[in-house]
């Protein structure tokens, strides 16, 4: 087993720890392009090995806006990226990966 595949089974051992009377909810953070979405759908993979608990995989990636659609603030503007960016209308939710 490779040393990022170990740190995912590690990591989905935790999670899979925890226990609530709620399903458990796990975010990933971190900038742009530092590969967050990959790292989730491995995550989600690996716990859908590791239980009979259902596994639902939710993102954004596809509710960002292209540039020429963030119109509120001027196009090269922090606010345009940060307060324009995220179309948040109907996310897309993917059951057990």
């Amino acid at each position: 087993m490779g040393e990022r595949a170990a740190v995912l089974v590690e990591l989905a051992e935790v999670i899979l720890a925890v226990e609530r009377p709620h399903p458990v909810r796990v975010a990933i953070d971190g900038c742009s392009a530092a590969g967050k979405t990959t790292m989730a759908d491995e995550v989600a993979r690996v716990l859908a090995d590791r239980t009979e608990r259902e596994i639902i995989r939710v993102g954004i990636d596809y509710f960002k806006r292209a540039p020429e659609l963030r119109t509120a603030y001027p196009i090269d503007s922090p606010e345009s990226y940060y307060l324009d960016s995220w179309d948040n209308g109907n996310p897309t939710i993917a059951r057990r990966p």
